[in-house]
Order: structure tokens, then sequence, then C-alpha cells
């Protein structure tokens, strides 16, 4: 199967940017056929950059090529694009993974094309490092992305991502 990987790299987002991102990069280097995105108000995709690059190197590209000045997520309008332009790419094979607080700065969520995804895919799981009891706080969006996904990993720390990776890669 394939995966394709979304990132939110809002200068805010909770998860480390450049962290996150050299996650995804370990992706390429263990699963073949991953497509990678990043996402803040538009969706960018970052595959190319991880391809034969080194990961600090590769990370340091896709941070400079797209926060080139701040923007507030609207990760609402990035998955209407994502399901506008590759949801044919998906099919049963497909895992799609979302790293990212599901915090959208009280846009539109995004709900039916989330679903339009799920649909098409084997598993959609989404690693948020916002702790339960803060979904649908503020400007979350958490307590509706939820029950669309597969699975949901609550990842604040470094222990929680080794574990949701080690799941993942089983």
């Amino acid at each position: 199967g394939q995966v394709l990987a979304g990132k939110d790299v809002e200068a805010g987002a909770e998860i480390g940017a450049g962290m996150t991102l050299a996650l995804i990069y370990a992706l390429h280097a263990q699963l073949g056929g991953t497509r990678s995105f990043a996402y803040i108000d538009d969706l960018y995709d970052i595959s190319a950059e991880f391809g034969d690059a080194r990961p600090a190197q590769a990370v340091a590209t896709v941070l400079d090529r797209i926060r080139a000045e701040y923007t507030r997520t609207d990760l609402g309008s990035c998955l209407d694009i994502f399901a506008r332009q590759h949801l044919a790419r998906i099919d049963r094979r497909t895992t799609v993974l979302i790293l990212g607080d599901g915090r959208n700065n009280r846009s539109d969520p995004g709900l039916d094309s989330l679903r339009q995804i799920k649909a098409r895919a084997r598993h959609l799981i989404w690693l948020t490092p916002d702790a339960r009891r803060d979904w649908g706080s503020g400007d979350s969006d958490m307590l509706a992305y939820a029950p669309i996904c597969t699975t949901v990993h609550v990842v604040g720390s470094l222990r929680q991502l080794g574990d949701a990776i080690a799941e993942l890669l089983s």
C-alpha cells in the first residue's frame, strides 16, 4: 500500500514542525510510495524535497519554502484542495496520515472532504498533540474530525509519538 502524509507547519503548531517533518522523512525512507504534503492555508506537495536530500536539509527546505510569512491554518480549505486534486490517488491500499492539532482558526473544517478521503482509504490516522480534554475548546475541530478517522493518537510527548509510530509501522 501507499502512505499519504500531511503536516500542519503553522509557526504556532504544538508539535514541532521540524520534528514531525523529520518523521515524514523517515516514512519516505522506510515505506516506498509515500507522498507527503504540508499545509497551513494552502496545500504543498513536499514529496520531492524528501527525495535525495539529507533529513536536516529536506526539513529546512520545506520550512523555508512554506513559511515565508506567517499565516493562519485553514485545514478545511486544505482538505478540500486535497480531495479535489488527489482523491483519485487514494484506494483501499492507502493509509492517509494527518499530523496536526486540528485547530482551524474558526474556518470551515472541511468535514465532507475528510469523509471522502476516509471512504476511499484503507486507514485514516490522525496524530495530534492536543489532549482529548482540549478537543472542541477554542478553535479545535478535533471532536468533529476524530469520529471520521480510523484512529486518532494523542502525541503530546516523544514517548506517545514513538508508540504511535510503532503501531503505524506494525
